[in-house]
């Protein structure tokens, strides 16, 4: 259980309602970097009070979001999603001005700050020089912050290569095909922040995991119906 994981989801995550409550459920059982979480499905529905197609249903949203990673879809400890919780880390404490206690000043954790006393006197005499006006460049935020914000989907994206041949050994290529487009114009249609993302190799892989878990389900559910008539035409 990670309590630092879980304070983030409160403090930075978008999301909300009934997406917040799995997130904080998967928080709980998460590392301090917010990866190596197993719970399993019914683990989830028993801490949210949600039913599986609830929690399943969270689960995509929250990868749609940016905020959760499947790592290992249904290959981990008794076949439960391998997830990794991703939130921007907490902002730096706000500055606190020192305050003075018998004439010697203190930081913002009570101890005292090396250097002349502050008084009335020096005070009135040699005020404090006026900070300068920030320049029009240091208005403009970073690169770095504008990748950290992420970005969003590029007209012409397509995989990398290294994620194209994965994809090519989970789909034919007729099918990675229509799904490309798919994601194309799910994510070029969509506005606000949640089209923002930091990587979109990322996010393929995770819309891929979810074609082949959807997949899967359908496939199960075929063989139960399947099996089901059989049983009743005394097969």
């Amino acid at each position: 259980m990670s309590i630092r994981v879980m304070d983030r989801v409160w403090t930075h995550s978008q999301s909300k309602g009934i997406d917040r409550l799995v997130l904080l459920a998967i928080a709980d059982h998460a590392s301090d970097d917010g990866g190596d979480a197993w719970p399993s499905i019914p683990t989830l529905m028993t801490k949210t009070g949600l039913s599986e197609r609830g929690v399943q249903s969270a689960v995509h949203r929250l990868v749609e979001l940016g905020e959760l990673v499947i790592e290992t879809a249904g290959g981990g400890r008794g076949h439960s999603n391998h997830y990794r919780v991703v939130l921007n880390p907490a902002p730096e404490t706000p500055y606190e001005k020192p305050r003075s206690v018998n004439g010697v000043s203190e930081t913002p954790n009570g101890k005292p700050r090396l250097g002349v006393p502050e008084t009335p006197h020096e005070t009135s005499i040699n005020p404090a020089p006026r900070a300068p006006e920030p320049s029009t460049n240091q208005l403009q935020p970073s690169r770095e912050t504008a990748r950290a914000r992420g970005t969003r989907l590029p007209d012409d994206w397509k995989p990398n290569d290294d994620m194209r041949e994965w994809t090519l050994t989970q789909l034919s290529k007729a099918e990675a095909g229509r799904e490309l487009t798919k994601f194309r114009n799910y994510w070029q249609a969509k506005a606000g922040a949640a089209a923002r993302k930091v990587n979109w190799d990322k996010v393929w892989h995770n819309w891929i995991l979810r074609v082949i878990e959807e997949r899967q389900n359908k496939n199960g559910t075929r063989l139960t119906l399947s099996r089901s008539c059989g049983s009743l035409t005394g097969r």
